[in-house]
Order: structure tokens, then sequence, then C-alpha cells
């Protein structure tokens, strides 16, 4: 923070001393409280937090101020969700309801399939991978070229699960949406020794990860991306066909798994549209400091509480006191 500010000051050649932040929608008071302290600690007045996809949900409203209509956002990157349902008239954005989770995105998926490399090594070789750092780093970047081979790329209409064919005759292209292979070298036996010293023989993963694998290592994760979903839908009170559109945003979002999430529950009724991943939270933040700071009033965003608001008993339990989705 500290060094974003000095980088604007050098660019506007004036003093910066305030700001408008974006947050994962589902962080906690607690995480929020931290993220303000960080800000003053840089010398910087939060004048207020936003969450990200109704930053998002701004910026994009801006750009089309004169269209209205039920409005489905979801923001997924590698670590963070959040689903949100809104109607927007003529500069009013009424936020209906919330969902997410500041600890659930991509990383998951990637993590999952990592775990299941690990076994696929051990039952290989015969033998427990040793899981250093290194070692841990680079089965997840194997699980990411997995994730990316699978179910990668724009979303080009509903994607067909049932069925998995693995005929090896078939076209690099068609193969790669069905299976993806996976070679590292340079694997080491729980016993071989100290991280620096390397001991004893190392050992090699050769496997193919198919459809069907995947799917069924992650079904529990898919389970949990649709409960954000439907949850959000069902508290905004709206019906499942009233969505105008739905927004996307955050690089997970282009991954069939969400689309296919999305399809599942929405159908193909509701037209979507890619936001731009670097900047549509940004600009969103920047037209709403804007509006704090000159009192404008022709744009307004009506948010709800991401979380709920209560105390800490005695007993460390906790009572609700403002419910989740309270305007």
């Amino acid at each position: 923070l500290e060094s974003l500010k000095d980088t604007a000051q050098e660019q506007l050649q004036e003093v910066v001393s305030k700001c408008v932040l974006t947050v994962p929608l589902g962080f906690s008071s607690a995480q929020r409280a931290l993220v303000k302290r960080a800000a003053e600690d840089a010398g910087l007045q939060v004048l207020q937090l936003l969450n990200e996809p109704s930053a998002a949900a701004l910026q994009y409203c801006c750009n089309n101020y004169q269209s209205s209509g039920k409005f489905l956002i979801v923001s997924a990157g590698a670590s963070s969700l959040g689903v949100m349902a809104f109607e927007y008239y003529r500069g009013i954005i009424e936020v209906k309801s919330a969902s997410g989770d500041s600890r659930f995105g991509a990383d998951d998926f990637d993590n999952a399939i990592a775990e299941l490399l690990v076994e696929r090594a051990d039952e290989q070789n015969e033998m427990n991978v040793r899981l250093d750092g290194v070692t841990l780093e680079r089965l997840r970047r194997a699980a990411v070229g997995v994730r990316n081979d699978l179910f990668g790329g724009q979303y080009k209409g509903q994607v067909v699960l049932e069925n998995y064919h693995y005929d090896h005759g078939q076209s690099e292209l068609l193969r790669n949406h069905l299976s993806s292979r996976v070679s590292i070298d340079g694997l080491q036996h729980l016993q071989s020794g100290y991280r620096n010293f390397v001991t004893g023989p190392t050992f090699r993963l050769e496997t193919l990860i198919n459809t069907k694998d995947y799917l069924a290592r992650t079904q529990t994760l898919r389970q949990k991306l649709a409960l954000h979903i439907e949850d959000c839908i069902a508290e905004s009170g709206f019906a499942l066909d009233d969505f105008d559109e739905i927004l996307l945003h955050g690089g997970f979002t282009n991954n069939h798994l969400v689309q296919q999430a999305l399809t599942d529950i929405l159908g193909t009724c509701a037209s979507r549209t890619y936001l731009d991943n670097q900047s549509a939270a940004v600009y969103g933040a920047a037209i709403q400091a804007n509006l704090i700071t000159y009192g404008l009033h022709n744009m307004v965003v009506w948010d709800v509480l991401a979380s709920p608001i209560g105390v800490e008993r005695e007993d460390g339990s906790f009572k609700e006191i403002v419910a989740r989705n309270t305007p």
C-alpha cells in the first residue's frame, strides 16, 4: 500500500491521503479491520471498503448507464469466490443478496488434484513422496496444467461431462480436452534425507488424468461452488429466469467448471458477459472514490452485509445480531 501510494503521488504530482479499497466478498469483519489498519499504517484514510463484486458491478453499470435489469455477478479467482444478485436502474445498484468465501477458489481444485498426483506417485513407485516445498509447488503447477488442459479456455456452450472416450488415435487438440499427461522427474523417497542433501535414488511420475478422474476428485468442491450460487439466487427473491445477464469477473470464471455450474442452475437463457479481470474492480473503486469525494449521487450502490454481525458469548459461541444479506 505504501508503494502504491508513492507511485500514485509520483504520477499525480500531489499528495495522496485517501483511498477506496476493494476486498473479497467473503472477508470477515476482522479481515476488513486488518485491511483498514494496514491502509492507515501506510498513511491512507479509508473512505470505504468495497466488495469486489460490487466494484465490478459499479464499473459495468457506469459503462451501461441507460440500461436496466436484474443481474447475477460471479467473481471467482485463485483463492476467493463472490456471488452477488442485484437490480439496476438508471444509476441505482440495489444489491439483493450476496454469498462468498475468501478461502475458496481455483487453488482448492488444484490442491485436490495435487493430492491425487501424490497418491499416483506413491502407488507407481511403491514409495512415500517427500513433500517438501519444492515438490509441493511442482505438483501444484502440474495440477494447474491438468485443469487448463481439461477445462480451461473461454466458454463455448454447454460442456458435455457424461461421456468419456480416450482414443489415443484422436487429434492432439481433442485429446487434450479428455485427458492430460503429467510427467514429473526427480521425486524423492520420504526417507531419502534432508531437503538440502539429495541421497538415494530419485523417482518419476508418469500418469494420465482424465475428465472422469478430475470430476470424481473435485465433486465436493463443485457442490460447494454450486451451493454459493444457489444460496445467492434463493435469498435474492429472483426467479431463475429473471436474470437479464450474468456478469463474470475473475480468471476462474473462464473455466468450464464454473460455467457448467451456472448452466446446471440457470440454463443458457441469460447471456454472459466477461468483465476485465485486471481493471473492472479497480475502476469500480475509482468511480466510488469520485462519487464520495465530490458528493455526487448519479451512481448509488445499496449493498448488503456479506457476513452476519454479532457478539461472542462467554463460552466462545457466536450470537448473531444482524443477519447476512441485511441491506
